[in-house]
């Protein structure tokens, strides 16, 4: 499942010149609105290979990691590896 929160848009924020109380009350009036988008992990077309990866970091700069898989249209798993 993959979730994305929408930004506001920039229409928003036009037009205050440094107006802080007028631009406060906009942004306490901004209602975020939640996407839900469901995704399924499909097999290649015949002759094909997938290499499905991920990874993530803590900090900027920091510990990271990351990985992937191959697979093949029989959903075979030829190659994995993750790093650290």
């Amino acid at each position: 499942m993959l979730k994305a929160l929408r930004r506001p848009p920039i229409e928003l924020l036009s037009g205050l010149h440094g107006n802080w109380k007028e631009l406060c009350i906009k942004i306490e009036r901004v209602n975020p609105v939640l996407n839900i988008k469901f995704i399924k992990w499909r097999e290649p077309l015949d002759n094909y290979l997938k290499l499905n990866t991920d990874g993530c970091s803590k900090g900027n700069p920091g510990e990271a990691g990351g990985g992937g898989i191959l697979r093949d249209h029989q959903v075979t798993t030829w190659l994995k590896d993750w790093l650290y």
